[in-house]
């Protein structure tokens, strides 16, 4: 069985390989749908039901045909890509869902499904079957008043527990989604402990700061619809604490902190991070629009309806922003430091830097500990370009 805490150390399907100093393309996630019939506090994937984002509007009626995701899957392979996540909204409501996990099965490309659904033993079996190797449970509190609030379901928190134990008996790996907010964070240790007697492989915690990581950036939409009153004070403090947690079921490499012996340098080790961005993950939109991080839905790269998924990766936009020239930091301080590589290559995130100053192309607020007036704003033409992120294509 395979040990998905040790898999980015010691598996070979999960590192990516490299054409041409150009790393291959090894993981995917695939939105199926935006649809779910949960009322998480502290989710913003409703809006993607009934508002348009990125000037587009995503509905049910948009979301891939299974002829087209098979195409997709067909494509992944020949690239040898070895692994799709299978994400939402809620996976599960899609009609098609085991015939997607089988053929992926088929074609020897690892599937994983992140889920909220209720299971009874016949339908954890039957994934079992179709040939799912792990299933993530979204539980964010190992108290069930807490985790039944956050769900908006008083029933969710048994319903969970029951989901693993299914699971375990199916012989499925269990991957345990916590979001991590102000109600949950003092009690994590004991989370961490909760989810070792229930013999979970791997805890996956992702946090909730306003304008956290794991959710999508779109203009000031998340800020408004997000909860003010569950933000992390401080992620970076509390992503430093976790990787203070002891426990081998504990997922620590995103932010994976380092030491460095150049002092001199502005690059600051302490927050940088492996994020596997640009280094052969893409995710896919239910309308089959691609974007490269998780984060930043809005901000597509291609479209496999139109295009191929290889010339997606290696010929398209992604390219461009995953290796930017240094002339795309013109503007910011970044255009003349010679750590500017360096930072590129250690992990410098496009999102952050959105977040930050409304331009993708600018200094990690998290990698460089001079982030703080380093834009030049005195180009409004740019600014204004970069604010509407033109830059990105």
């Amino acid at each position: 069985m395979i040990n998905f805490a040790e898999d980015s150390q010691k598996n070979d399907w999960c590192q990516p390989m490299k054409i041409n100093n150009y790393p291959s393309l090894f993981k995917i996630n695939l939105e199926l749908t935006y649809r779910c019939p949960r009322k998480c506090i502290y989710c913003i994937q409703k809006d993607m039901m009934t508002s348009s984002y990125g000037n587009e509007h995503v509905s049910t009626r948009k979301e891939l045909k299974t002829q087209d995701i098979f195409s997709l899957f067909r494509q992944a392979s020949k690239m040898e890509v070895k692994w799709i996540n299978l994400t939402g909204g809620e996976p599960f409501l899609r009609k098609d869902i085991l015939r997607l996990i089988e053929f992926a099965s088929e074609l020897s490309i690892k599937t994983g499904l992140p889920t909220k659904h209720a299971f009874s033993k016949s339908q954890m079996n039957s994934l079992k079957d179709a040939g799912l190797c792990r299933i993530g449970i979204s539980l964010d509190s190992h108290i069930a008043t807490v985790a039944n609030y956050l769900v908006g379901d008083e029933h969710y928190f048994v319903e969970s527990v029951e989901n693993i134990r299914l699971a375990k008996a199916a012989g499925l790996e269990v991957m345990l989604l916590p979001v991590i907010n102000r109600l949950t964070v003092r009690e994590f240790p004991d989370f961490i402990r909760f989810a070792e007697r229930l013999s979970v492989d791997l805890v996956r915690p992702q946090l909730y700061s306003g304008d956290p990581l794991q959710i999508r950036f779109s203009n000031n939409r998340q800020r408004e619809s997000g909860r003010q009153d569950l933000n992390l004070k401080d992620p970076v403090e509390t992503l430093k604490w976790i990787n203070t947690i002891k426990s081998p079921i504990l997922e620590k490499n995103r932010p994976e902190l380092k030491t460095r012996k150049d002092t001199e340098s502005s690059y600051n080790s302490d927050y940088s991070t492996t994020c596997a961005i640009g280094k052969g993950l893409v995710s896919v939109r239910p309308d089959g629009k691609v974007y490269f991080c998780p984060s930043m839905s809005d901000y597509t790269v291609g479209d496999i309806i139109k295009e191929s998924l290889e010339d997606i990766w290696y010929h398209g936009k992604i390219k461009k922003i995953l290796f930017p020239s240094r002339k795309s930091f013109w503007g910011t301080k970044c255009y003349s430091c010679s750590y500017l590589d360096e930072c590129n290559k250690e992990g410098r995130c496009t999102e952050r830097c959105l977040r930050h100053y409304g331009r993708a192309f600018a200094p990690d607020p998290w990698l460089c500990s001079h982030f703080k007036n380093q834009i030049d704003f005195s180009d409004r033409d740019l600014n204004e370009r970069s604010r509407k992120g033109t830059e990105l294509g």
